[in-house]
């Protein structure tokens, strides 16, 4: 029953924070960049949240936002206090995910690997 609830606990605060950073977080370095809040996991005792987002761009833009938004972090926990009852709202931390990235280079080193024994 815990683990559902944890569920619940994550689904709702991704959807919280991709609002919040979307629509709340007035920040001008932050127009136009893509940002994709991709998993959220609480700890069992609500004191900490990992937060994963994917930033569409290069390194030096992905580790901006990633600045920013550990910078707001307090801004962004207040405003979920607002939009979602907790007995305790979590601390959060905000990480890249570079799963995309790396699965883009498996594809990339598949297909040339694939070609490789086309040639052959």
């Amino acid at each position: 029953m815990a683990g559902y609830r944890m569920d619940r606990i994550n689904s709702e605060m991704q959807k919280a924070i991709a609002d919040i950073i979307a629509n709340k977080l007035r920040n001008p370095e932050l127009e136009g960049v893509i940002i994709s809040v991709i998993d959220v996991d609480t700890a069992a005792d609500l004191s900490y949240a990992k937060i994963a987002i994917s930033v569409l761009g290069d390194l030096n833009l992905k580790s901006m936002v990633l600045a920013i938004l550990n910078n707001a972090k307090s801004f962004i926990r207040k405003e979920l206090m607002g939009m979602i009852r907790l007995r305790t709202m979590p601390n959060l931390d905000f990480r890249l995910d570079e799963s995309y990235e790396k699965g883009q280079e498996i594809i990339e080193l598949i297909d040339k690997i694939s070609g490789d024994k086309d040639e052959n």
